[in-house]
């Protein structure tokens, strides 16, 4: 399996948080639109551990999120405060392979930190309010205004998105092309008034390894946690979401109302969270995939959800093995 980092840049805001999984399923329908088998081709063998794709949530290039951890298992960093600290929650890539977990604090950076030297104070995104007028609205409730929300993102902060291929059924350049129709026409909700709009920059291949026994995963993107142990339990963090999910255009004739466009909430872990894999964990991402089996979507029954995330290795000293990991550790 291939990890490419697919730099990106936003033109307008977004009025859907930009998600990997939300763009995964916007990619898919994409997909089925230009060439439905294909589509078909490819999610064969999805939610039994053989992703074609896996996208992870957009983060800063050269930084990932710190753990979704307590903060006293990392190492107090003199001369800060306790809410300084909590708002250090970028992690330098090129030391996050190489630190323990509990000594990352020290190099953690704020949102601040991302903005070039000599820019203003400001958040390297932001959430901006609009009033909107809708005529459906003022019907029901004697207003024609209700209020729509946009994320923008700093033009000086380069964003880049974690994508691991199989590359054995889906080429690089299949998935960009796919990728570029989506940041032209517009991802998410909004898209046909302009908002959602990016296009793709750099693309680079990096290397990546396997978990170690001593290692834990940090996640780049929502997931679905796997069902392990519960020692491996004990030592997992994560942050949880319900991500309510919907079918946007693909919406077929003569399904009514609501049934057919909302899928079944899912509950996911956020990005960021640290998980004990299983034994011998040889894959790049984690989670598992979801749906396929009429359990997502009334519309159509084979809907499914991303469930993986990018993973990236990381050393985390962890309470005492379990009986299951002395025995691989034997072996």
């Amino acid at each position: 399996m291939a990890w490419i980092e697919v730099q990106i840049t936003p033109r307008t805001g977004f009025s859907s948080p930009l998600a990997g999984s939300t763009l995964f399923g916007q990619w898919c329908a994409c997909r089925a639109a230009r060439a439905p088998g294909r589509l078909v081709e490819l999610l064969q063998g999805y939610t039994a551990n053989r992703p074609f794709a896996v996208v992870g949530d957009p983060r800063p290039l050269g930084f990932v999120p710190r753990p979704t951890v307590p903060m006293y298992l990392f190492k107090g960093v003199s001369g800060i405060s306790s809410k300084e600290a909590k708002s250090r929650r970028w992690m330098p890539l090129d030391k996050a392979n190489k630190l323990a977990l509990e000594n990352w604090l020290e190099h953690c950076r704020t949102d601040h930190d991302l903005l070039p030297a000599g820019q203003p104070a400001a958040a390297w995104q932001r959430e901006q309010a609009h009033a909107m007028r809708d005529s459906r609205i003022r019907a029901v409730e004697g207003s024609g205004e209700h209020v729509h929300h946009e994320t923008w993102f700093h033009a000086g902060v380069n964003l880049v998105l974690d994508v691991i291929l199989d590359d054995d059924r889906l080429a690089q350049d299949e998935f960009l092309q796919v990728l570029e129709e989506i940041g032209w026409r517009g991802y998410g909700a909004g898209a046909s008034r302009g908002a959602g709009k990016f296009e793709i920059g750099s693309v680079a291949r990096r290397t990546w390894r396997p978990a170690a026994p001593d290692e834990s995963l940090l996640t780049l993107g929502h997931c679905t946690p796997l069902r392990v142990d519960r020692h491996r339990m004990l030592n997992s963090f994560y942050r949880a979401t319900v991500h309510h999910g919907r079918h946007g255009a693909l919406q077929e004739p003569g399904v009514p109302g609501a049934a057919g466009v909302v899928k079944a909430p899912v509950l996911m872990a956020s990005p960021g969270a640290l998980f004990v894999p299983p034994p011998r964990y040889p894959l790049p991402f984690y989670g598992h995939g979801l749906g396929g089996d009429g359990s997502l979507s009334l519309r159509d029954p084979r809907t499914i959800h991303q469930g993986y995330a990018p993973a990236l290795p990381v050393k985390f000293a962890r309470q005492a093995q379990s009986v299951t990991e002395r025995e691989a550790a034997d072996d």
